[in-house]
């Protein structure tokens, strides 16, 4: 009984899974990525403490994607590089990530090892691209099945897609992504200011009572 209380604490406090059948699991460790921080995945991992890998599943010469070539404004008769990669946390698969960069940014950009090292850090260092902001939408969708494929996603779990346009401070734009993240191991908090009031009608309350006499 003591045990089975315990349990129960550790599931409510997301500890530990149990699953009808199988057995009880220790719950692997929500990532929480906060979208006023501008860095790659590797920064973030690091920056958590967590070891940062990635598997190159391919990197080719493309004409952009409709969307991409809007946003590089560039004709789709121009080059980009392509580039898809699964990403992961600790040897656990956390996203897959497909980018795309026009090539005359940063020409040779597939001699480098993007396995193994930080796409950002290589446009920053060896390019001397400057990056400033990035601008992000998410949107959970139904994994298909390349999805269930590389993230090795649980038949519950759904995918947090993020369409991210990256761009240099002088505002170029830079990198257009879509990465898909294992829903049951992310989660995106955006950080939103109040800069001022709306204007609108006066809003008039109660006057103030009035002391009766009696």
């Amino acid at each position: 009984m003591t045990m089975r209380e315990a349990n129960d604490l550790l599931e409510r406090e997301g500890h530990i899974e149990r699953h009808a059948g199988r057995g009880t699991f220790v719950a692997l460790r929500r990532i929480h990525q906060r979208q006023q921080e501008m860095r790659s995945f590797s920064e973030e991992m690091l920056a958590r403490g967590a070891r940062p890998s990635s598997t190159l599943r391919s990197f080719r010469v493309v004409h952009p994607s409709s969307e991409a070539a809007d946003f590089f404004r560039l004709p789709q008769s121009e080059w980009v590089y392509e580039i898809q990669r699964v990403r992961l946390s600790d040897g656990i698969p956390i996203a897959f990530e497909t980018v795309q960069i026009p090539c005359f940014l940063c020409k040779g950009l597939d001699h480098f090892n993007l396995t193994d090292h930080s796409l950002y850090r290589i446009l920053e260092e060896h390019y001397g691209l400057q990056l400033g902001y990035r601008i992000a939408e998410i949107s959970a969708l139904r994994p298909n099945r390349l999805h269930k494929q590389l993230l090795q996603l649980p038949s519950s779990a759904a995918v947090l897609v993020l369409k991210s346009k990256a761009y240099t401070t002088n505002d170029t734009p830079v990198e257009f992504g879509l990465t898909a993240y294992r829903g049951d191991l992310y989660t995106a908090s955006v950080r939103s200011i109040r800069t001022k009031k709306e204007q609108g009608p006066e809003i008039k309350g109660d006057s103030a009572p009035t002391e009766k006499k009696g």
